[in-house]
């Protein structure tokens, strides 16, 4: 049973919907680049592609900017897989009943469900502002791109030390020795991006 609960998730219709969340989180991105410019950036072939490059990040996992791995919806399948054939060994040689399995099980759901949030929250950040950069230099204008913090109590000390900077749209932001594109810069950044355009490409 287990094993076909997480097969489904990694066969082809589970990825269409994913590329079809990913498509439209890298198209808000894209609105809200052409709100900001006052240009029809539109969605053509290379954003397409983009789009099917992200996904295929979602499903496979990707090198983060400070050198971690994530590991995908595969990855992050097979470890929860892993996990609940643990816990649940554990409990048969403790000689547990139906009922405590039951609840270790929804222990290890519960943990997952709150890092599968903090993850979703970072990713969809992510590509919204990988669609805003896109849009931006599809734009043909030239400019700076600038690290837009939420300032409150929760704001960590690397987004309070880059809000307000800016950059050419083309280099990275930097922060002790770390280089970033694009937020997010940390698991539940709420960072974005705002663009400031210099004058149109010749």
């Amino acid at each position: 049973f287990i094993a076909d609960v997480f097969n489904s998730v990694l066969r082809l219709n589970f990825r269409d919907l994913i590329k079809k969340f990913i498509r439209e989180d890298y198209a808000k991105g894209i609105d809200d680049a052409e709100e900001q410019v006052n240009i029809d950036i539109g969605f053509g072939e290379n954003e397409v592609d983009k789009v099917e490059w992200l996904t295929d990040q979602q499903m496979d996992g990707y090198t983060m900017s400070d050198g971690k791995k994530y590991i995908g919806i595969k990855g992050a399948t097979k470890e929860l897989q892993q996990k609940i054939i643990n816990t649940v060994h554990e409990g048969i040689t403790k000689k547990e009943g139906l009922p405590e399995l039951k609840e270790r099980v929804k222990k290890v759901f519960d943990v997952n469900d709150n890092r599968a949030l903090v993850i979703a929250r970072s990713e969809t950040n992510r590509i919204m502002n990988i669609g805003r950069i896109d849009a931006f230099v599809k734009s043909g204008l030239e400019g700076d791109k600038e690290w837009f913090a939420a300032m409150d109590d929760r704001t960590s000390e690397i987004c309070q030390a880059l809000n307000g900077k800016k950059v050419d749209i083309t280099q990275n932001f930097t922060f002790e020795e770390r280089e970033f594109a694009h937020p997010p810069a940390h698991v539940s950044c709420r960072s974005t991006l705002l663009f400031h355009p210099k004058k149109l490409k010749q």
